[in-house]
């Protein structure tokens, strides 16, 4: 039980930290790309919002599917899938920076764990 709970906290961790440096990338860029100006207080800003969206939505990943597949094999995947989602995005507007780096987050995931073949079963 203890595993568990240790495991949750460090999803959470993870999600963060990973959130954190995946919004410090998305938000500068998507907003560079409709404005055509950038600022230093953006990247404060893309942290705060991906530090808290990835806090979410990695703990709600490991729940669910990470639990069984582990967070080291599906860390560097999902990271990949947040920041393409993202930039994606970024080409139409910072909301959709934010769908879409979600959507990838959630697209890895799925993936990590359909190559897992236990997991789904």
């Amino acid at each position: 039980m203890l595993k568990n709970q240790t495991n949750l906290l460090l999803a959470i961790l993870i999600g963060i930290v990973g959130g954190a440096f995946c919004g410090a990338m998305i938000l500068p860029i998507s907003l560079w790309r409709t404005t055509r100006e950038l600022e230093f207080s953006v990247l404060g800003w893309g942290s705060l919002y991906g530090a808290t969206i990835g806090a979410f939505s990695v703990s709600v990943a490991y729940l669910f599917v990470l639990r069984k597949t582990g967070l080291k094999r599906a860390f560097v995947p999902s990271l990949a899938g947040t920041l393409v989602g993202g930039f994606l995005g970024a080409i139409v507007a910072p909301f959709w920076a934010m769908v879409s780096g979600v959507l990838g987050f959630s697209f890895a995931v799925i993936w990590i764990a359909s190559r897992k073949s236990e997991v789904l079963r």
